[in-house]
């Protein structure tokens, strides 16, 4: 189970958070495409007969008319859950047609190895059918097939920012945490750059390592390992992006000896080597620059 798959309202409350919700709706008010964010494991709502996923903006992901065949409210549902798995399992954008010649998109987000969520949505047609319900098809817009990549494109771009809002709120304190866990944090993200182990984080807040080790998992659905590389990762991105300083000194800074270890840490962590890391941030900063000074 990884930590969005809880029921806690500390990972719920991610979904529900200001940053999220503004990044989801900007998307369907300047688009006019509706998107549905969902959590991994989530079901689809079955309303209307239909597996209609409202955005946060209360459009509809698909179809706005109900279909009253018990065959095609199945399908219709079955496709969703075929969407969802298939970009889950390909660990990348995916599209698919749907029976009634509709196109969803479907952006998986993972945070260190783990799908947390989806992106769903965009839903398009290559032309507008003669026949009859052609009414149907009215809402959805006619897509050429580099208008769809270019919807990939922004998608995938959301995706990003989202995965990196997922890693931001799992390193962020919460109010309805244990003192103690919430203790246990600061002193981690505090000495993350030193050779810290469990004894050492369970000694500072009054527990042995093993009962530590089993609270701030039953806490944090993270192991204390899992979150110490989180906290470093974090500290290497920023300072990849915001520093000229070699690679082999930002392991050593945030806490890895080894710029080897450091390397396969960080791209398993991220996807990406420290140095593609560094020129994909200084490119996009260059991109951000030009169309604000444009």
């Amino acid at each position: 189970m990884n930590w969005l798959e809880k029921s806690g309202p500390v990972n719920r409350n991610w979904l529900r958070s200001h940053e999220v919700r503004e990044t989801v709706t900007a998307f369907t008010k300047l688009t006019g495409h509706p998107l549905v964010l969902t959590l991994a494991g989530d079901e689809p709502q079955k309303g209307d007969g239909v597996a209609q996923w409202r955005s946060f903006s209360g459009a509809w992901l698909c179809c706005k008319q109900p279909i009253g065949a018990p065959e095609y409210r199945q399908a219709c549902e079955k496709f969703v859950q075929q969407m969802l798995a298939e970009a889950m399992t390909k660990r990348e954008t995916c599209q698919k047609q749907c029976f009634a010649g509709v196109t969803v998109l479907a952006a998986p987000i993972y945070c260190d190895q783990q799908h947390v969520a989806t992106l769903l949505g965009v839903p398009s047609v290559t032309q507008r059918p003669n026949r009859g319900g052609a009414h149907l098809y009215e809402c959805l817009p006619v897509f050429t097939l580099a208008q769809r990549r270019a919807a990939i494109v922004l998608l995938e771009m959301m995706a990003q920012r989202l995965r990196e809002s997922a890693f931001r709120w799992l390193l962020a304190h919460h109010a309805d945490e244990p003192l103690q866990i919430q203790a246990a944090k600061q002193f981690i993200q505090t000495h993350s750059h030193e050779p810290l182990s469990a004894t050492d984080v369970g000694r500072h807040i009054g527990m042995c390592r093993q009962y530590f080790s089993k609270r701030f998992k039953q806490a944090t659905s993270l192991t204390f390992v899992e979150y110490l590389t989180h906290v470093r990762v974090e500290k290497a991105k920023a300072l990849l992006r915001d520093t000229p300083e070699k690679v082999i000194t930002i392991a050593g800074e945030v806490g890895y000896p080894s710029v080897a270890h450091f390397n396969r840490v960080f791209k398993r962590s991220v996807g990406v080597t420290p140095i593609a890391y560094r020129v994909n941030s200084r490119s996009d900063k260059k991109a951000s620059s030009g169309d604000n000074s444009g």
